[in-house]
């Protein structure tokens, strides 16, 4: 009782001086935004590809809902994207863009589990990702989401679909649970200008694969964000060593966490 007295003291105490007490068993990744986004509330601003449905495994879902940041959502699944616009309706102070990230502007092919499939693949297939959190969700391990495996490869896909079903896949012709799409796209520098962006304090980029090639657009000059964090696990080693070269020679430090990577330079946080 008394840990908790002390506790709701020293809570009120800082919050006077409008600081706020963050766990230290939140991963790294959580404390860096979190600390960064008190250090830089007025002008904050984020951008998310592959934002998918909001839930989930998602690594800012919790974050937007404490802090309600200004930013931008992107997800090219037109389905997914009503659920992710649905996930924070009562957040108004955020952009939702139904478009993907590609090297050329316009509608490019985009392979997705057919719908029909995603329950069956959600249900029988687990991913081994824990999310690490200040929420109840702390050490949680996240089922399959079907819908997150989009990707403009359809290799990609393919080769998931086997690794996490083999047995099913042995006897299942594996293009039949395979949907291919058409969705909008926009080069990284288009993204920007569409959307009249003028700094990205956090950049989130979950494209299943195209990461590396998303970051390669980024002009960092002109749109360098502050903090980075990528999905590195779907790379390649190679394109996951040069990425990380590439990073470090921006200037950025690196830490891996889970299946990402993050790379932070707060000199950039200079240019606004």
């Amino acid at each position: 009782m008394w840990k908790k007295i002390i506790k709701l003291i020293i809570d009120k105490f800082i919050s006077f001086f409008g600081y706020e007490l963050i766990k230290v068993e939140d991963n790294k990744y959580q404390q860096l935004i979190r600390l960064y986004y008190l250090k830089k509330t007025k002008n904050f601003f984020f951008v998310q590809l592959g934002a998918n449905d909001g839930k989930g495994a998602d690594p800012l879902h919790d974050f937007l809902i404490d802090y309600q940041p200004n930013g931008i959502l992107v997800e090219p699944q037109t389905d997914v994207f009503n659920d992710l616009k649905k996930t924070y309706v009562k957040l108004d102070n955020l952009i939702f863009a139904n478009i993907a990230i590609y090297k050329e502007d316009g509608e490019h092919i985009f392979y997705t589990v057919k719908e029909t499939f995603r329950s069956t693949l959600n249900k029988h297939s687990t991913i081994n990702r824990y999310r690490k959190t200040s929420s109840s969700a702390f050490k949680k391990c996240i089922k399959c989401n079907a819908t997150g495996i989009g990707s403009f490869s359809k290799e990609h896909i393919t080769n998931y679909l086997k690794k996490e079903m083999g047995s099913f896949f042995n006897e299942n012709e594996i293009e039949k649970y395979i949907e291919t799409i058409y969705v909008k796209a926009l080069t990284f520098e288009s993204f920007i200008k569409t959307y009249n962006i003028k700094h990205i304090d956090l950049l989130q980029i979950d494209a299943e694969g195209y990461d590396y090639e998303i970051i390669k657009m980024i002009d960092f000059k002109q749109s360098a964000p502050a903090i980075l964090n990528y999905e590195h696990k779907n790379l390649t080693l190679k394109d996951r060593s040069q990425c990380e070269k590439a990073l470090r020679r921006k200037g950025y430090t690196l830490f891996r966490h889970g299946g990402d990577t993050c790379a932070f330079n707060f000199k950039y946080n200079k240019q606004t």
